[in-house]
């Protein structure tokens, strides 16, 4: 079980819930142009549908681990590592089944890592990129000259039109989803300065006052304010005391 406090995990939840709704929407793009292609006759019935059930059992898995909280025990709760390595592998998979169609396998792969870039730091990048890159060599010299780009008619054109202008409105999306959680992490960071900031300041004034103004021991302070009350007493006793009809008020 990991440390992360209940409050940060259900935010992280909250942006892995975010993501897996984006790589559904485009697994569901990629879905329709593949169905295209098939029904231009330039791709396999059995991939259009392999694609679609794998794509959905994946992402209803990772779905599944985060409503389960199952996702609490990793030491990534957002998984975003293990998101990014099951989507580039199975996109390099599809590559390999149908490499006629395999250049929007290869496409893919870019906005499947743009997802990391909300999550990921450095060497995560790396150490996933030298992982693909290892695949994508092994898949390559496996398919040879086989990797097709589908635009041997009008309609095939087209949708390989579709297929990069849906590439970079994805990636132009992701880029415009990351800089919004920047920012708004950096406003967080700047109020929390200042917030830190205005109790320094209050916590030097009243030091401040304290060197001024000490206060003196509760002890004394306790033994001041009775001597206070017996010489109040005492007053308002020898006025009454004193003053005129007093002797027979008392009698």
């Amino acid at each position: 079980m990991n440390s992360i406090s209940p409050l940060n995990i259900e935010k992280i939840n909250r942006i892995a819930i975010r993501m897996l709704g984006l790589a559904t929407l485009y697994a569901a793009m990629d879905f329709s142009l593949l169905l295209a292609l098939f029904y231009a006759g330039m791709a396999s019935g059995i991939i259009v549908a392999t694609f679609g059930i794998a794509a959905s059992a994946l992402l209803a898995g990772f779905y599944l681990l985060v409503k389960t909280g199952a996702n609490r025990a990793f030491t990534d709760p957002g998984m975003a590592v293990s998101q990014i390595f099951a989507g580039a592998m199975m996109q390099i998979g599809f590559l390999m089944a149908a490499p006629d169609v395999g250049i929007i396998f290869l496409v893919n792969l870019f906005s499947t890592f743009m997802f990391g870039l909300a999550a990921l730091n450095l060497r995560q990048f790396i150490q996933l990129w030298l992982i693909v890159a290892a695949t994508i060599a092994a898949a390559f010299f496996f398919v040879g000259d086989r990797i097709g780009f589908p635009n041997s008619t009008g309609l095939s054109q087209a949708l390989m039109c579709i297929l990069f202008i849906f590439t970079l409105g994805q990636s132009v999306y992701l880029a415009g989803v990351i800089s919004n959680f920047r920012l708004k992490l950096f406003r967080n960071n700047q109020a929390l300065t200042v917030a830190l900031k205005t109790v320094e300041e209050m916590a030097t004034r009243d030091a401040r006052r304290a060197d001024r103004y000490p206060e003196p021991p509760r002890a004394a302070a306790d033994s001041g304010n009775r001597t206070a009350v017996i010489q109040t007493h005492r007053s308002a006793f020898l006025h009454r005391r004193h003053r005129p009809g007093s002797f027979q008020a008392d009698q």
